[in-house]
């Protein structure tokens, strides 16, 4: 079959630059399928950027698989229209976090299919029916489906058991190669330091239950983890100078597997930057792991500090607030960038916000990444507030706008979360461009602060 894979083009890309991230989902995603299957993968926003109406008008298409982020909807609902425009046999499917999250948002005529949960077993089984099947009659055998029955309505086929890693194949980066070597050379024209950027996952799942994230719930609470050899074959793709952010939902999770990944890394002779995920708590317990990760090349850590402040009920993370400096003290001790994530609560006033700018305004975190806090199905928050969750999300938000009650008028809410993304821009461009002026930083500050009165 003719398999058409697509990954929208990532948010902070679509003002300019080029978006180097590999689409790890769709490579993983299609990891299973038998060789006959022709696939293509098309990345809007990646070189070479050409619309998807060309590539439709050359090639016929049986299967249109995409995937994306929170926030993606509209341009996921945007490249459907193309599709069943310009291709109206084709397939369409649709799967990822966002689609597994809330697969209701994607319950529209245009699309087929909607992949619950991980997708290699289950878009491997739905690619065999429809190449065998003409009617949906016996689709309900492809667990973990949704699917558009004949009086438009979805059904869905059943959750499929979480497959164990030690026996799925490894993702499908030779679709991607093409397009890394052209990003690569076209950034290197600017930036001649570029490493080309690879993606892996070596285990899935948390073993920790915060209250409002969707990982552990998604992966009934187990974290399961790739082989030894199957993570040394992955690593023999990639070139001992790339730059490898490890994709794992807690990369510090255990420290025997972390120290054996370094010590492949040393064996390799790696000599690329490294990045990851972790927890503040995680990095606190061992700080001997990011020493040993910085020999072989860690320069980011993507830390999940989420509040800035004790008594926070929110998350139900419990970390004391003290451990986050301890954290950002051991990482840059190492050589280490810090980029920190936090939550902005519905509940907030206009006392918290000047709060928050304030500590944004003190930290030494290097980098900072903010989301409004967002119930997602399957979550103890979702179940907590699903009765209080007013309307539903404008894609074109994203992840500033709140589906739960705020305590601010929500046009206000929304004004100051984007007051704070313009902080936290500023205080990362005074570092970068201004060295961390304090002149800079004051004036930055009280433009902020003036804005959320």
């Amino acid at each position: 079959m003719n398999i058409l894979l697509i990954q929208p083009p990532r948010k902070q890309f679509l003002g300019g630059g080029i978006d180097y991230w590999e689409p790890l989902s769709l490579e993983t995603a299609v990891s299973e399928l038998p060789d006959h299957h022709n696939i293509v993968l098309f990345c809007p926003g990646i070189l070479p950027n050409i619309p998807i109406e060309d590539l439709l008008s050359k090639s016929q298409f049986d299967i249109a698989a995409i995937t994306g982020f929170g926030g993606d909807e509209a341009q996921i609902y945007e490249i459907c229209r193309k599709i069943r425009k310009n291709s109206p046999e084709t397939n369409i499917v649709v799967g990822g976090w966002w689609a597994t999250g809330y697969p209701h948002a994607f319950f529209n005529p245009m699309i087929d299919f909607i992949v619950y949960g991980e997708g290699e077993l289950t878009f491997r089984d739905l690619v065999q029916y429809l190449e065998k099947n003409k009617s949906l009659s016996e689709i309900d055998s492809v667990k973990g489906l949704y699917y558009q029955a004949d009086n438009g309505f979805f059904h869905f086929t059943g959750k499929r058991p979480s497959p164990d890693l030690a026996t799925l194949n490894p993702p499908r980066r030779d679709l991607f190669e093409p397009f890394r070597i052209k990003i690569t050379a076209a950034i290197r024209e600017k930036n001649p330091n570029f490493r080309s950027f690879y993606l892996i996952q070596t285990t899935r799942g948390c073993n920790h239950r915060c209250d409002f994230c969707s990982v552990w719930s998604l992966f009934e609470g187990k974290v399961r983890r790739k082989t030894r050899d199957q993570l040394e074959r992955e690593l023999n793709f990639i070139p001992n100078d790339a730059f490898i952010d490890f994709a794992d939902d807690n990369f510090l999770m255990s420290g025997d597997w972390v120290r054996d990944i370094a010590g492949l890394l040393k064996g390799k002779n790696f000599c690329g930057p490294l990045a990851c995920f972790a927890r503040v708590d995680d990095i606190a317990r061992n700080p001997k792991l990011i020493e040993a990760l910085a020999e072989v090349g860690l320069k980011s850590v993507f830390v999940g500090f989420e509040t800035f402040e004790d008594g926070d009920q929110v998350f139900s993370k419990n970390i004391p607030f003290n451990q986050h400096q301890e954290v950002v003290n051991i990482l840059h001790q190492n050589g280490v960038m810090v980029i920190g994530s936090f939550i902005v609560d519905p509940g907030w006033d206009k006392e918290d916000f000047k709060r928050f700018a304030n500590y944004l305004l003190t930290t030494k975190i290097d980098e900072i990444s903010l989301q409004v806090l967002i119930p997602l199905p399957g979550t103890r928050l979702y179940e907590k507030t699903k009765r209080t969750i007013v309307g539903t999300r404008n894609a074109e938000l994203g992840h500033i706008q709140s589906i739960l009650p705020t305590r601010l008028d929500p046009k206000e809410f929304v004004k100051k979360v984007h007051v704070l993304l313009e902080l936290c821009a500023g205080i990362e461009m005074n570092k970068k461009v201004f060295m961390g002026s304090e002149d800079s930083l004051k004036t930055l500050g009280e433009r902020c602060l003036k804005s959320l009165e």
